[in-house]
């Protein structure tokens, strides 16, 4: 039987009560309690400054970096092509945050003991190849992008985005993928093409922040603890969603260019020309990738407005240089793409959502963007509210000093700077689910990559050393949140939901019937906009959702070979003729094809 964690969580929160509370009560009971129990943690570790309290034992941290390992190890290869992940994967996924807090919380000579930190850094890179891998275990790669890469396979050149309209200037993760699958000779539907691609685009930037990290850090464990665990903190992260592109990837490439702008921001070198050879390729990839990168034309433009402030400016004029290039580059893509006619539109849509929330006064009632989630046990969304509780516990000693007048310092402002930035990004995301169908995943992940860069930074300089065991723990308890949420294990939850992607069922299946329909017969359906005929597909068996609706068939077949006249799989024709009548007394139905756990229907008008 399929570990599904839905089912079995369910069991908890109802053993706990906790499912009689609304999805936004629940969050916000969390939130508060996790900001008290850091708070409390904080001040004790302040009182016990000059108390041990780091572990010794090495045979303990070597126990748990083998089983852990080796949990792992064994459960990514008895996941491949299982479509959903092991139990020993489960079990291992579960394990990471107490592995790397006890690594974290040991003294020893990091010099002396090579083998652990070999260890610790091959246990860290499986980890991001866990979350860049999950095509490996669906057996194929097909989700939204894969219609780009199909255009450009098909047609030899890159017309114009059919995934949407604000990607038409270069969507570089489809073109990237293209690239690779000509040179190696592979499918543009490889899981293992994909899985090296999304595992490097983590890694790397996994690396940068761990480099960045060690300069003001000298203890190889907290270093890599605090770096790994801060990013994998929160559902939203970039490293959780490393197998769903554009938007992680583009993130990742924003905070990577990122570090070499704090090390010198920091006082820790100097920004040089050569810097700028790695910044502006990195920022460019990351803007041309995905809109909601417009939070780090934001933050810079924040930074810029602090050190102004600060009467810093002029130290740093790389960072107004840098944020010059940016504006020039999505001024670009607005003017290029439709991405101002639909960003003016996004914005009425949240207004509308944040007004109507206030209007009607449902302000404890929360609408999920996935309808699922909002029926799904309590415990499997802890990790959406573990993260604010954290980092609004850590604000609090800040915000004490600044009450007492004392001075903070840059690392401190600077922190408490991205946490206002933040805050904007989430009280805007929890107003749209008040109001409408919650914007979260998209709002949130505008601000996301960049708070977590700031905890690190934080975390790496200010905390004192005898404190970081005792101020790691919400860390570690916000982690093992998120490890359990859908986001993070969408293959592992019987809902459908975006994040699983098609498996290689879905993709066989799917190209297969979609190849049966006659030509001349979908340009007649989409030239009535689905009025002569719909084409419907429907799960008829089994408890789990898949990912049918993921591939991208249409687009092989009648899209980009323009068969029709269809810009983009969205287009609302293309949409009409999959999407079952709401008044089905006007159509005969037939059942057509079978297949898996799928049934296939022609509705034909009377």
């Amino acid at each position: 039987m399929a570990p599904f964690l839905d089912q079995i969580l369910n069991i908890v929160s109802n053993i706990l009560y906790i499912q009689k509370l609304s999805v936004l009560t629940y969050l916000i009971l969390v939130s508060v309690v996790l900001c008290g129990f850091t708070i409390s943690l904080s001040t004790l570790a302040s009182l016990r400054r000059n108390r041990k309290t780091r572990l010794n034992s090495n045979s303990l941290i070597y126990f748990l970096m083998l089983i852990n390992t080796s949990l792992l190890l064994a459960g990514i290869s008895t996941s491949i092509g299982l479509f959903h992940y092991s139990l020993p994967a489960l079990l291992s996924i579960l394990m990471i945050p107490l592995t790397f807090y006890a690594l974290a919380s040991i003294e020893t000579d990091w010099n002396k003991h090579k083998g652990l930190r070999l260890l610790a850094l091959s246990l860290a890179v499986l980890v991001i190849f866990l979350f860049g891998s999950k095509h490996l275990v669906n057996g194929v790669e097909e989700e939204e992008t894969t219609s780009d890469m199909i255009n450009i396979l098909i047609n030899g050149c890159f017309r114009w985005s059919i995934h949407g309209s604000h990607y038409d200037l270069a969507p570089l993760d489809a073109i990237l993928k293209v690239a690779l699958s000509y040179i190696t000779s592979d499918t543009i539907f490889s899981p293992v093409l994909a899985s090296i691609m999304y595992t490097c685009y983590g890694l790397s930037t996994f690396i940068l922040v761990y480099m960045l990290t060690k300069t003001v850090t000298g203890s190889f464990g907290y270093t890599s603890t605090i770096a790994l665990l801060t990013m994998l903190s929160y559902p939203y992260s970039p490293i959780i969603g490393l197998s769903t592109p554009p938007s992680p990837q583009a993130h990742l490439l924003a905070v990577a260019a990122l570090t070499f702008i704090m090390r010198s921001l920091l006082g820790h070198r100097t920004f040089t020309s050569r810097d700028y050879f790695a910044v502006i390729p990195l920022i460019l990839a990351s803007l041309l990738m995905q809109p909601s990168t417009l939070g780090l034309v934001l933050y810079l433009a924040l930074i810029t407005l602090w050190l102004a402030y600060r009467k810093s400016l002029t130290k740093h004029s790389y960072v107004l240089t840098i944020l010059i290039f940016s504006l020039m580059i999505y001024f670009a893509k607005v003017m290029y793409t439709a991405f101002a006619a639909g960003f003016v539109n996004y914005i009425q849509v949240l207004w509308d959502y944040i007004v109507n929330a206030f209007r009607e006064r449902e302000m404890m009632t929360i609408t999920a963007r996935n309808p699922g989630y909002s029926a799904l046990p309590r415990l499997c969304l802890t990790g959406f509210a573990t993260l604010l509780g954290y980092l609004a516990g850590l604000a609090f000693s800040i915000l004490m000093k600044m009450l007492r007048r004392k001075q903070i310092s840059i690392v401190e402002q600077l922190f408490i700077v991205t946490l206002v930035f933040y805050g904007v990004f989430v009280l805007t995301a929890i107003s749209t689910g008040l109001g409408g169908r919650s914007q979260s995943r998209i709002v949130t992940t505008g601000a996301q990559p960049y708070v977590e860069l700031a905890l690190i930074l934080y975390l790496a300089m200010l905390v004192p050393r005898q404190s970081k065991p005792l101020v790691l723990i919400p860390l570690a308890i916000s982690v093992l949140a998120t490890l359990i949420t859908p986001n993070a294990m969408p293959l592992n939850y019987t809902i459908p939901m975006a994040a699983k992607a098609a498996t290689f069922n879905d993709h066989v299946i799917g190209y297969n019937f979609t190849e049966l329909i006659d030509k001349s017969y979908f340009v007649k359906l989409y030239s009535t906009c689905g009025d002569a005929a719909r084409i419907i597909a429907s799960q008829e068996r089994g408890n789990a959702s898949y990912g049918l609706g993921s591939t991208k068939s249409t687009v092989y077949c009648f899209i980009a070979p323009k068969i029709v006249h269809a810009k983009s799989y969205w287009d609302p024709c293309i949409m009409a003729i999959y999407a079952e009548p709401k008044d089905a007394t006007g159509y005969v139905t037939n059942k057509v094809f079978d297949a898996w756990i799928y049934g296939f229907y022609i509705y034909t008008r009377k």
